[in-house]
Order: C-alpha cells, then structure tokens, then sequence
C-alpha cells in the first residue's frame, strides 16, 4: 500500500471512529468490528483515545493531505503555464513577422513599427519569465478569490507551510511581483487566460472544495447513523392484522373443536397467507368468467352449419404442408451441355458456334494470297523489274518459250 492509500484509509477509519459515514466501505466496517470488540470486553469505544484525540489526530491528517494538494496544484499550474508560454510565443513570433512583412509593403510605418516594439517586447519578457512564482501567485491568488477555500484555516496552514519551504529551499527565486510593468502584467494575463491554465485552475479548486468539504463533516458535532439494521424477527414474533371483511361470515370468535378463541392462536405466516388468498381470488374469477360465457352462449344465435366440402377447404386453405420441398439449384453450364449433346449430338447449338468461331479464326489469320495488280502506270524500273521476274521463273520453270525463228 503506497503512502498516499495509506493516508486515505487512515482518514476514513477515523472518521468511522467518529461515528461518520466514510467513503471506503472498508473502514466503517473496521470500526463496527472493534467497536463491537471493545463493547464485547467492556472496554471504551476507541480504547484509550478520547473524541477530542480523534479530531486532533484527524485535523493533522487533513492538513497533510492539504499540503500535499498544494504542492502538486503548484506543480500542475507550472507545467500548464509553460505550455501556454510555448503557445503564446509562438503566436507572438507569427504576429511579428506579419507585422514586418507589412511595414516593408506600406507607407504606415508607425503603426506597425509599435506592434513590431510590442510583439517584440512581450517575446523577450514570456522567454524570461519566472514560472514558478507565477504559478505561486495564481494559486494564492485563486484561493483568496474563493470564498469556500479562504475561510478554511488548515487550507491557510497548509499554504504558509508550503511557503516556508519553498523559501528555504530556494529563496533567490522569489518572484518581486511589486515591480512588475505594463509589459510584465500584460504577458502574466495572457498566460493565466490560457485554456490549459484555466483546466488546472478548475481542477486544483474542485479537488481542495471536496477536501475541506470533507472536514467540515469530519469534525462537525452531529453523528451519522453508523449502528446496522436490526434483524427482521422470526416468524413467530411477527402479527399480522386482517381486515374484518375479508373474515368469512360461517366462522365464530370461538373455535368449537379445542374451545379457544382466535387471539389466544398464534397468528398465521404472512408467506402461508397469501398464497391462499390468490387462490381464492382466482377461483372467484375463474367462476364468474365460466358463468358469464354460459350466458353469452345461450344469448348467440346458432350458426348455419358447414358443407363436408366448405369445411375441407377453410381447414386446408392456411394449412401448410408439413415438409416444404428441397429447391434445387440450377444445373451448371457444362452439365446443360451435356445435357444437349445427348439430345442432339453435333448439331447442338454450343457446338455449331464452336465450329463457326474456329471458321472465322482461320480465316482471319490464314488470308489468301492477293492478286498483283497490272497497272500500266508504273514507273519504267519496276516494269523492266517485273519482266525480269517472268522471265526468270518462266526458265526455271522448263516450260518452252514457244518463240519460233524464221531465217530468210
């Protein structure tokens, strides 16, 4: 159990020793046991220690957990303050450069000269500012504001603690908040306006309101109710009063069989009771709906009579069948083919368009060969090209020339 647990659970165990009602079950529980030790061995309530005892040991805790809030709100509103510090500078250095880019594209240099002066002079007090005396003002600061947390005086005791030894520890870094300028209070309130300081603020205010909140009723004189219930009694012990209408009018006040009266009698179970009392009720119900369907039944007329046909059909018209029909899933490509193949054999519609595909395929990449064509318009070289290639496969060919010679 680390310290901070420690100190909790020693909190709420006194004040369950106070006779309050404690946060943790745990600790009134404890104390109901060694209350009830020290009242079984005739002891005092808390042994030794008185009430006044108690208070004091619980006020002293109090004030630890005070001043432990204090040094962890300062800690907070730092690392809040130096987050803001990052942001504002970086929206001052933003606000800078526009400003001289403007002076060099303008005639008015005196009013961006003094922004220039400004965002630069507020840059250099944000880099050197002391975060941690701020951080000491603000939280001083918002406990004097709150009307809750001034009025408490361990909360007080708590801060003059902390106070004393941060000085100890480190008195040259005290913040001189008297000789602050324009500059310097214009900078502290754009920090503490930031949204992160205004987080931890809220959060620091809450958390010391629910503490002193709490000693408050810790060390007030009123007591809550800390004793358990006591048990219910036994069954035995219980009466039960039953209202003279619901007594039936055959029974008498003496019971003929033993000659005692009904007070003498101990009185009935409230479980037992009930029970029979629904059942009664039911059974009245049940009567009076089976007397009035009687009697609307002699009221109706009589209905006409159905044919064996008319009443075969309107039993049968809803019915459903008793086991619907397994829907088959459509056959695949290959089987239809097959299918047809053995209907029709090669004239099956698949199997012409097979054979017309491969047609027109061997068409499109056998083509026959084009005829040359005899045009008399060509130029001279390719006529005398085109003679020579005759001429040249014709005598190859052995074929006879067929030129007869006729001398003279």
């Amino acid at each position: 159990m680390d310290r901070k647990a420690n100190l909790r659970w020693r909190i709420n165990l006194l004040e369950a020793k106070l006779g309050k009602q404690a946060k943790l079950p745990r600790a009134n529980t404890a104390a109901n046991k060694k209350r009830s030790h020290a009242k079984a061995h005739g002891e005092d309530n808390n042994g030794a220690i008185t009430e006044e005892q108690l208070k004091e040991q619980l006020q002293e805790l109090l004030q630890r957990q005070l001043e432990r809030k204090v040094h962890h709100a300062r800690i907070e509103f730092r690392r809040a303050l130096k987050k803001a510090k990052t942001f504002i500078i970086q929206r001052h250095v933003k606000h800078l450069k526009q400003a001289q880019h403007t002076l060099k594209a303008t005639d008015d240099t005196s009013t961006q000269e003094k922004k220039i002066a400004r965002f630069s002079k507020e840059i250099e007090q944000l880099k050197h500012i002391n975060l941690e005396g701020l951080a000491n003002q603000v939280l001083l600061d918002q406990v004097a504001s709150a009307e809750s947390l001034s009025s408490s005086k361990l909360l007080q005791n708590a801060l003059m603690q902390q106070q004393s030894q941060k000085n100890s520890q480190s008195p040259a870094q005290e913040d001189n908040s008297s000789s602050t300028d324009a500059t310097e209070t214009h900078v502290r309130e754009l920090l503490i306006k930031a949204s992160s300081v205004q987080q931890a603020i809220q959060s620091t205010i809450a958390s010391l309101s629910s503490i002193i909140q709490e000693e408050a009723e810790a060390l007030s004189d009123t007591k809550d109710n800390m004793t358990p219930e006591p048990l219910a009694e036994s069954a035995d012990d219980v009466t039960q009063t039953i209202p003279t209408d619901q007594i039936p009018d055959d029974t008498s006040p003496t019971d003929p069989a033993n000659g005692q009266s009904h007070a003498e009698k101990p009185p009935k179970k409230a479980k037992q009771k009930t029970p029979t009392k629904a059942v009664k009720r039911t059974q009245g119900i049940e009567s009076d709906s089976l007397f009035m369907d009687s009697l609307k039944e002699d009221d109706e007329e009589p209905k006409p009579k159905k044919s064996k046909d008319e009443r075969y059909y309107a039993n049968n018209r809803n019915k459903k069948p008793e086991k619907e029909p397994v829907k088959r899933n459509r056959a695949g490509q290959r089987a239809r083919q097959q299918k047809w193949e053995e209907l029709y054999g090669k004239d099956a519609k698949h199997i012409q368009l097979q054979r017309k595909e491969k047609k027109e395929r061997k068409e499109r990449y056998n083509p026959p060969p084009k005829a040359v064509p005899n045009d008399p318009t060509l130029h001279p070289s390719w006529q005398a090209k085109k003679a020579q290639s005759e001429a040249i496969s014709k005598a190859l060919s052995g074929a006879p020339a067929k030129n007869k010679i006729v001398f003279d």
